[in-house]
């Protein structure tokens, strides 16, 4: 395995809220003898994806990544349309808008991280070698 088992365990755990939100509106649509696209089915769906997103981070897999920021904006764009928002901090919805942005933005060429060639060091959570081979700890993950 070349990324650590927790990590695995939350993509696991990114699919089984996946998996979840399914069965809830299996049950929900069986309850009301029709199709029906409840709010919790949304919010899960952003959950899932949350997870998901920072599961592709922890594993540098760009697919991963992007798949889920699209479906991300889907699942706020529904979750939105159907009002649940309406009670939500303002500051909630910004930070959840800005979220993979904030993620995937490059850092400041002096953080040694942000650059293409760099394999995505941003993204690492493992010490790389730095200048003259010193271990170069990664400023998000580890202060």
């Amino acid at each position: 395995m070349d990324s650590p088992l927790w990590v695995y365990l939350l993509g696991l755990a990114g699919m089984a809220i996946y998996g979840v939100r399914i069965v809830v509106q299996w049950y929900l649509s069986e309850k009301a003898h029709e199709v029906v696209s409840p709010g919790i089915y949304w919010v899960m769906s952003s959950i899932g994806a949350i997870v998901l997103y920072i599961y592709g981070w922890l594993r540098k897999d760009f697919s991963i990544i992007f798949g889920e920021s699209i479906g991300y904006y889907i699942y706020m764009w529904n979750i939105a349309i159907m009002g649940l928002y309406k009670n939500t901090p303002r500051w909630v919805f910004v930070a959840q808008a800005l979220f993979p942005v904030f993620h995937t933005a490059p850092r400041p060429l002096d953080s040694g991280c942000g650059r293409l060639s760099d394999d995505y060091c941003l993204w690492s959570y493992s010490p790389r070698l730095g200048a003259g081979n010193r271990p170069v700890r990664n400023r998000i993950l580890h202060p």
